[in-house]
């Protein structure tokens, strides 16, 4: 990647589904959202090695740094310095990315670019059967530890149907599951994270499951039809909603939005008076 290059773009978070990260991305940086309000900065590792202009040998995991977190209502907070040898560097590249973020953060939500997608097969039809990890162009194809499709532990303990769909779906991958990986750009994909076609006697848990999934599904670019579907369903969701709407592409029915903004703002009242958890999902809570 050139020095010059600034890349953004927006990546699934999937297994479960429950929304996008948003990236500015330069050579040695790279900058994400998962709330289109708070972002977080890190420097790549690598940037400490001398010989900067070769690409770091691929058999080599070099972790990143974090260099801060920035937010238009906070500012910048810069993380502890823990390699006070490579500070120079470092600052370097992180005052540049801070200041991509500043000017292109107006920009969001930004286009999706996880082409890459890794799908459990159905062992009987050997067709695509559930999604489990995409990747960009740019990040080697990596499959997760754990093989198996699951809809999160936050949605099977909303509605108990969903441990069955979960059960079902690894029931129809077999035992030892196969796996491949797919280009969307070239191959003809369900739209979802479930193929339908290979499950269809079990419309009323992905049923349940799409409306779950619904403030999260907003997140992508959908056809008009399908984009008034979900808003109905994802206003039952408030406070979701609420959190991830800065990085909604659009919003069709205005009225639904405001309502739910109102019920999300009233909700968090009742929830700051009385001290309890208010309840909202954060894209990147923990799976067990």
């Amino acid at each position: 990647m050139h020095e010059s290059e600034v890349h953004c773009f927006s990546q699934r978070i999937l297994n479960p589904f429950r929304g996008a990260m948003h990236c500015v991305r330069i050579r040695w940086g790279e900058a994400v959202t998962v709330d289109g309000r708070d972002w977080t900065l890190y420097i790549g590792g690598e940037c400490i090695h001398e010989d900067l202009d070769d690409e770091i040998h691929p058999g080599i995991c070099v972790p990143d740094i974090k260099y801060g977190e920035w937010s238009t209502e906070t500012g910048f907070h810069r993380a502890p310095v823990r390699l006070p040898t490579f500070e120079n560097t470092i600052s370097a590249i992180g005052e540049r990315l801070l200041a991509c973020v500043k000017a292109k953060a107006p920009a969001l939500p930004f286009p999706p670019a996880d082409f890459h997608e890794l799908w459990l097969m159905d062992a009987a039809s050997d067709r695509p059967l559930a999604l489990l990890a995409s990747h960009c162009d740019h990040q080697p194809r990596e499959a997760p530890p754990l093989l198996r499709w699951t809809p999160g532990q936050a949605a099977m303990d909303h509605d108990s149907r969903l441990i069955d769909l979960r059960d079902r779906v690894a029931s129809q991958a077999g035992e030892p599951v196969r796996t491949a990986w797919f280009d969307r750009r070239r191959h003809e994909l369900p739209d979802a994270d479930l193929n339908p076609d290979l499950l269809c006697d079990a419309g009323i848990a992905l049923a349940v499951l799409k409306d779950w999934q619904s403030p999260a599904t907003l997140l992508l670019p959908l056809d008009r039809v399908s984009r008034t579907e979900i808003e109905r369903l994802a206003a039952h969701h408030a406070l979701r909603l609420a959190e991830l709407l800065p990085l909604y592409p659009e919003f069709l029915q205005r009225e639904l939005m405001t309502a739910a903004l109102v019920e999300a703002r009233m909700r968090r009242s009742v929830t700051e008076s009385t001290g309890e958890p208010e309840g909202t999902l954060s894209p990147f809570y923990i799976e067990v």
